[in-house]
C-alpha cells in the first residue's frame, strides 16, 4: 500500500468520539505498561522489598495479560460490548490504586495483575473497535492509535521520574491514567 492510498482512506472516522476514546484508551495502556517498570524501584524503596520481589511486578502484569487471553471473550459475552469499556476502566483503575497506594507486596502485586488483566482486555476491545472501520481506514486508525501509544509509552518513564524528583512522589504520575479515564 502506498502513502497515497493511505491518504485516500476515509478521514471522516478520525474525528469520531469512539475513535478518540480508543486512541486514549490505548495510550493510557501503553503508559501503564512502560510506567510500571519505572515505578517499581520507587515502590521497592517505599515497601522495603528486595530487588527480586520488586521484579515480580512485571511478572504479575504478564500473568494478568495471560489471564485476559483466556477470559476476554467470556467477559465480553457476559457484560456485553456496550459495558465492556466501563469494566476495563474499572479493572485498570482498581489495579492502579492497589499498585500506587499499596501498603504491602501482595497488594502491589495484585494491582499489577489487575492492570495487566484490564489493559489486555482494553487492548483487544479497542483493536476490534478500530478494526471495524471499512476499507483502508482501519489500517490507518490502528497505525495512528499505536503511534500515539508509543509516544505515551516513552513519556511514562519521564513523567514518573519527574514526579519522583519534583513532586515528592512517583505516585502522582501513576495517577495520570486515572485522571484521563
Amino acid at each position: 500500500m502506498t502513502a497515497h492510498e493511505l491518504d485516500a482512506a476515509p478521514a471522516a472516522v478520525m474525528g469520531t468520539r469512539d475513535t478518540w476514546i480508543s486512541f486514549t484508551d490505548l495510550a493510557v495502556w501503553a503508559f501503564l505498561m512502560y510506567g510500571l517498570g519505572t515505578a517499581t524501584p520507587y515502590l521497592r524503596t517505599d515497601l522495603h522489598i528486595t530487588a527480586f520481589e520488586a521484579g515480580l511486578h512485571g511478572s504479575a502484569l504478564a500473568v494478568g495479560i495471560l489471564i485476559a487471553g483466556f477470559v476476554t471473550d467470556r467477559i465480553a459475552r457476559l457484560v456485553g460490548m456496550h459495558w465492556l469499556p466501563d469494566l476495563e476502566v474499572a479493572i485498570i483503575a482498581l489495579g492502579i490504586a492497589l499498585f500506587a497506594l499499596a501498603p504491602s507486596l501482595p497488594v502491589s502485586l495484585s494491582g499489577a495483575l489487575l492492570m495487566g488483566l484490564g489493559g489486555s482486555i482494553l487492548s483487544s476491545d479497542n483493536n476490534l473497535r478500530l478494526g471495524r472501520v471499512k476499507g483502508e481506514g482501519s489500517r490507518r486508525l490502528l497505525a495512528q492509535a499505536y503511534g500515539l501509544s508509543m509516544i505515551m509509552a516513552g513519556a511514562a518513564p519521564l513523567a514518573i521520574g519527574l514526579a519522583a524528583a519534583h513532586l515528592a512522589s512517583w505516585r502522582v504520575a501513576m495517577a495520570i491514567p486515572v485522571a484521563v479515564f
